[in-house]
């Protein structure tokens, strides 16, 4: 049983994340669901060629007192609460604006924890480009059969680079565009966990 820890960046009901837990329930594994209550638009991004569309990925958003201190409280019991559950992996839900947020949320996680970090959602399925620079595997479509396959993987510490519908990154730190996945059928995905 792989413990996958999922965080949703952006504030509003959105049925991706109880989505993805209720899958992974249902595959054996176990999950905790986090939620934001709020992150900082961040006027830089929405004014770069990032947020426009460009191919660069110049993004500079970086981890420094002054970035996170609005969130600092936020980040520590983030941490907190999850190195009570102690993931395997952690995943986050990524919409386009907030990038920023999740580059600064993963840039601390990775201060605090040693395991995989997933991104998925519609801002990486848009631009996994940007994701691939800070996430270990980017899931680019949908994502239930991607993070049931990868927590079989790791439980099974197997190889999780060569998932269909996946970024990550090879050995030598070459970008891995895998194959896009077929999109599943609505009749075989699990009820959402609320």
């Amino acid at each position: 049983m792989t413990k996958l820890a999922i965080i949703k960046i952006h504030p509003g009901l959105n049925m991706a994340v109880p989505q993805l837990s209720g899958d992974l329930t249902r595959a054996g594994h176990q999950t905790k669901m986090y939620f934001f209550k709020e992150y900082t638009m961040e006027e830089q991004f929405i004014k770069s060629p990032l947020f426009l569309r460009s191919k660069s990925t110049d993004l500079n958003v970086n981890l420094d007192r002054e970035l996170c201190q609005q969130f600092e409280e936020e980040y520590h019991l983030l941490a907190s609460e999850l190195k009570e559950f102690n993931p395997d992996a952690i995943g986050l839900s990524v919409i386009s604006l907030s990038i920023p947020e999740a580059i600064k949320t993963t840039q601390f996680l990775r201060t605090e924890f040693d395991v995989p970090i997933l991104w998925g959602g519609v801002g990486v399925t848009l631009q996994p480009e940007i994701g691939i620079e800070h996430a270990d595997l980017v899931c680019v479509g949908e994502g239930e059969e991607v993070i049931v396959e990868f927590a079989d993987r790791l439980q099974n510490n197997e190889d999780w680079r060569t998932i269909l519908g996946t970024w990550t990154r090879g050995a030598d730190g070459e970008i891995i565009q895998n194959e896009k996945r077929p999109t599943p059928s609505l009749d075989t995905i699990a009820i959402p966990d609320w």
